[in-house]
């Protein structure tokens, strides 16, 4: 899985981390926005001891970014999981004829009279249905 992460292009920051960063200076901006994206290019946690007011704001974006990846991930391994069995579902049907399936009135039109008084067999749906569990 990390693979995947590692392929992915870019990352995505929020609006309302601007709520955070606006007291900032733009030097503390600059340093701030290039430790969140050496953290996603290079995986790695950047040191920001020389400046500790930013390393709450880094903390909390980075989490976030992580979670973020984190759902990436599982989202692209259910694709594959769903593409892979709609893959084997058409593969299989392509190959194996598909079996015709008799309507419940044709099965009841291939009793006998016999197996039909035998049985007693009424007009209601429920006796018709049951009729049919049987013979399945």
């Amino acid at each position: 899985m990390e693979d995947k992460a590692k392929q992915k292009e870019g990352f995505f920051l929020k609006k309302n981390y601007y709520s955070l960063i606006k007291f900032l200076s733009n030097e503390e901006k600059g340093l701030l926005f290039e430790a969140i994206f050496l953290h996603e290019i290079e995986d790695k946690k950047h040191d920001l001891s020389n400046t500790p007011i930013l390393i709450p704001l880094y903390e909390f974006i980075t989490n976030e970014l992580k979670n973020n990846n984190v759902k990436y991930n599982l989202a692209c391994e259910k694709k594959s999981i769903s593409a892979k069995k709609n893959w084997t579902n058409k593969t299989k049907k392509e190959t194996v004829p598909k079996k015709e399936e008799t309507k419940e009135e044709d099965k009841l039109s291939l009793l006998t009279p016999e197996e039909i008084e035998k049985n007693r067999i009424f007009d209601t749906n429920a006796e018709q249905k049951r009729l049919l569990r049987l013979l399945k």
